[in-house]
């Protein structure tokens, strides 16, 4: 695993110094300034100004990361190409019929790896517009409500595209129908998304007539509970062997999308008994963009060494051929 890291440090400095260098630098600077305009008190609490500012400089520079990531992925699947169908001809036990089969094959590869990238973008540019939109309702002092259903909007479109990054890891979606037979998970997926879209619909249009209802108190928590559920989802496909991702990048993960179930608890007032209150003020935006930062990590390393195009390979193929394989192991026994 230190060798791997080390690789990883090599092969892609630049996209983790901009990374972390975008995550933390406006942070200290911000710390740095709290210093000497507060007579050297040291105050570690971001208002949600801060935050929204801090996180929308960050995703702003790391959404070129991204693209650059998602470039160099795709230029190497093209670039490898005959590569790539020899290593699966060989390695994954695919029944070569004609040309065709082994192309299909790639093609899926290809396929899911673009998809896979612009999921990750759509997450990016929601959560880019979803704090830079609060970031200016923030100076209207009356605009409290309409973020608060500007931001539980954004958190379910957030959730989708996460969503749909988990379909595509479990079910590989490129050419699904005509790959595989007698098999509902993507489109159970989509019922899935579906129920939970009306009810978010639903539970916002009932929120904005009135403030005061149930729903208005029921809708934070069901928002953030599909965003820990969906986040969750994502990150026990990408806990995968295939990938190898670092232990403590994952346990970072966890506790990111653990920590969004408790986000409604953040009360705008705390009270100075109220431990728990407090702790959530002062370490939510630290934690979400910690959280960020590490995952933005995650993607480099799992373009290196093309870990992902290596998932994506045995993922798809072994989809095709589980019946087969189940049949195989569910033959009756020959006595000789």
């Amino acid at each position: 695993m230190f060798d791997n890291i080390k690789f990883f440090f090599k092969a892609q400095t630049s996209n983790i110094l901009v990374t972390v260098i975008g995550g933390l630098v406006p942070v200290f600077i911000s710390g740095i300034w709290a210093v000497w305009a507060n007579n050297r008190t040291i105050d570690f609490y971001l208002d949600n100004r801060e935050n929204y500012l801090f996180q929308s400089i960050f995703i702003i520079i790391t959404v070129y990361v991204l693209i650059k990531i998602r470039k160099r992925t795709m230029f190497d699947i093209v670039d490898s190409k005959e590569q790539i169908k020899q290593y699966m001809k060989k390695n994954c036990g695919l029944k070569i019929y004609d040309n065709d089969t082994v192309e299909s094959a790639y093609k899926t590869v290809r396929g899911t790896a673009s998809q896979f990238f612009y999921a990750w973008l759509i997450v990016w540019i929601v959560w880019l517009i979803c704090y830079v939109g609060e970031l200016i309702m923030s100076y209207n002092m009356d605009c409290f409500f309409t973020i608060t259903i500007y931001e539980q909007i954004f958190d379910f479109l957030n959730s989708s595209a996460m969503f749909a990054i988990y379909i595509i890891l479990t079910s590989v979606t490129v050419n699904y129908k005509k790959r595989v037979k007698n098999d509902y998970t993507y489109m159970e997926s989509i019922f899935i998304w579906t129920l939970l879209l009306i009810i978010c619909i639903s539970g916002v249009i009932v929120e904005s007539c009135n403030p005061n209802s149930t729903m208005a108190h029921v809708m934070p928590f069901y928002i953030s509970a599909v965003s820990t559920i969906t986040f969750i989802l994502v990150l026990g496909k990408l806990n995968s062997s295939y990938l190898k991702i670092p232990s403590f990048f994952i346990f970072v993960l966890y506790i990111y999308a653990i920590i969004q179930a408790y986000i409604p608890f953040k009360k705008p007032a705390i009270e100075d008994n109220d431990w728990i209150g407090i702790f959530l003020k002062y370490s939510i935006p630290y934690i979400t963009l910690l959280g960020k930062i590490v995952l933005m990590l995650t993607i480099c390393w799992i373009s290196v060494q093309r870990r992902f195009i290596f998932y994506v390979i045995h993922r798809s193929t072994t989809i095709d051929r589980a019946e087969e394989l189940l049949s195989e192991l569910n033959k009756e026994k020959v006595s000789f």
